[in-house]
């Protein structure tokens, strides 16, 4: 019995005029919010599309600009291999024909050349041979005290100095044979010979 007053209750309170009021504005709110929502996604979809359309536009502009770059890397880098095919070509003919003029200068230079260069790789073996020399020690008497002091001689030639100073003769007597007058060779390898050290003199003093 009571439920049925309720329900007659709640049925008069859902027809009342307030209640079908109430009702409008909520679905005239639900409308609205659906509408507004509409636009919105409206509004984005439209965004969206230019967007897609923009970074499409720019993604075949960077794809472009990528392969004029790519084109001009290879371009690029065929033109440097020409130069450097080109360069070495050039070093190539340079060694060439700067051998095959050494190798005339050299085959006509004064005889007395390679004689004396023969001449020095015989005094090379021997300096290799050659024991070295000690500096030693120089002994003095005090003029008042007359005690005898020790003092160190001065530096001597060693072996290992002459071999060195022999090599270097050598190389220097194989360039007089690049000079393109020989007429002074003699006088040049006189002078080699007279500069070399010899093993025991003073280190500096005139051999």
């Amino acid at each position: 019995m009571i439920n049925k007053v309720n329900d007659r209750i709640l049925e008069a309170v859902l027809s009342s005029p307030m209640a079908r009021e109430a009702d409008e504005r909520h679905q005239a709110a639900v409308i609205a919010r659906r509408v507004e929502l509409a636009k919105e996604r409206a509004a984005m979809e439209k965004a969206a599309a230019t967007a897609f359309h923009a970074h499409e536009a720019a993604v075949e502009k960077a794809m472009a600009a990528h392969a004029a770059a790519v084109a001009e890397l290879r371009s690029a880098e065929a033109a440097m291999n020409t130069i450097l095919a080109a360069r070495i070509g050039e070093n190539h003919r340079f060694n060439v024909r700067v051998g095959a003029i050494e190798a005339e200068l050299r085959s006509t230079a004064d005889p007395a050349i390679d004689a004396f260069i023969s001449e020095m790789r015989d005094a090379f073996d021997v300096a290799l041979k050659t024991h070295a020399a000690h500096e030693g020690m120089l002994a003095s008497r005090h003029p008042v005290t007359g005690e005898v002091e020790l003092k160190q001689g001065p530096p001597r030639v060693r072996p290992a100095d002459r071999a060195q100073a022999i090599r270097e003769a050598i190389a220097a007597a194989e360039g007089l044979k690049l000079l393109p007058k020989q007429d002074k060779v003699a006088e040049q390898i006189a002078a080699i010979r007279a500069s070399l050290p010899v093993i025991g003199n003073v280190v500096g003093a005139n051999d």
